[in-house]
């Protein structure tokens, strides 16, 4: 896996701040909501066991960006739900099969989900849910919700902003 940044120099000029492995990768063994148990992984496996799941932060801000500035991603960041402050995070995760993150849960985020290969089913509230496959996003504006993949895994990307 590979993370590219690319950002400005001390001229002005568009230059690549980062291209290596990402630092902030995060292997969950337990993806019970409020029983996460996670370490930080030197990097990401070739294969995510059945039941864990594993995250990569590509992106995190406190808040608002600004042209110029460094990569925020530069050094190991411990794993956390939501951005800080008012900020934003982009996020790979790829859970492994059967992962039941059922138990329903809310954020004080915006959520953006892509599927990017597999199933999983988002589990409403009164017994609602729906399937998503591979192409398929949801947006998930702070409302309770809970996660069950499907027997193949998913692989999807996160995008979170704090809600106002």
């Amino acid at each position: 896996m590979r993370r590219v940044i690319t950002g400005v120099d001390a001229d002005g000029k568009s230059t690549v701040l980062y291209d290596g492995p990402p630092q902030s990768i995060h292997h969950v063994t337990n993806t019970k909501v409020g029983q996460l148990q996670m370490h930080h992984a030197a990097e990401f496996p070739a294969e995510v066991p059945e039941g864990h799941c594993c995250a990569v932060d590509i992106w995190e801000t406190a808040g608002l960006p600004r042209m110029g500035d460094p990569d925020p991603m530069g050094a190991p960041k411990p794993f956390a739900i939501e951005p800080e402050g008012q900020g934003l995070r982009v996020r790979y995760q790829q859970w492994g099969a059967n992962v039941d993150s059922s138990t329903m849960h809310a954020t004080d985020t915006l959520d953006v989900n892509i599927i990017v290969e597999g199933e999983v089913v988002l589990l409403l509230e009164e017994g609602r849910s729906v399937t998503l496959r591979k192409g398929d996003s949801v947006v998930l504006p702070g409302n309770e919700h809970g996660w069950r993949a499907g027997p193949q895994g998913v692989t999807m990307i996160n995008i979170m902003q704090k809600l106002g």
